[in-house]
């Protein structure tokens, strides 16, 4: 018998984590980032997920594909765009597949909303608003970016991206 995978399973285990584990497990950091390009420091260097947190906002609101691949985890990358699931892609097929999202929106405002790291091991998490609008509209969109971090040689990475409305 062929056993199906549901594909919000690992997100529902990821908030079941969370919600089990005590307040002293996580630290959280929240900020904001604004839309300025420039990604300010270089992938290789350590960094705390909240100044990681803020170069990933800037380089999604650059709207600079190149640039915010630098950040893209080389262990593979779990994407979920416009309600579809992509599962342990190289970071070239994640870019790629996010070039081609992206295409269907102008660049717009990124907001930090928060950061949180898993005490005790090399995990974290961003979650991001972002303002849009598909080109042609005048009308603007919300949308919420979380991206799952993992510590690769002392930077952050992305290693989960979800976009959602």
């Amino acid at each position: 018998m062929m056993r199906t995978r549901n594909a919000a399973a690992p997100f529902l285990g990821l908030l079941v984590l969370l919600l089990a584990l005590p307040e002293s497990a996580l630290s959280q950091t929240t900020g904001r980032s604004g839309a300025g390009a420039g990604a300010g420091a270089d992938a290789t260097q350590p960094t705390d997920i909240a100044e990681a947190g803020a170069r990933l906002g800037r380089a999604w609101a650059s709207g600079d594909m190149d640039q915010f691949s630098r950040y893209l985890s080389r262990q593979g990358i779990y994407l979920r765009l416009g309600g579809f699931d992509r599962a342990s892609l190289s970071a070239r097929l994640a870019e790629a597949a996010l070039r081609d999202f992206l295409r269907g929106f102008e660049q717009g405002q990124v907001q930090l909303v928060r950061t949180v790291l898993l005490a005790g091991q090399p995990r974290g998490f961003a979650e991001f608003r972002w303002q849009t609008r598909v080109p042609g509209t005048s009308h603007a969109m919300t949308q919420f970016i979380f991206m799952g971090l993992t510590l690769e040689e002392g930077s952050w990475r992305v290693s989960e991206l979800r976009i959602l409305p």
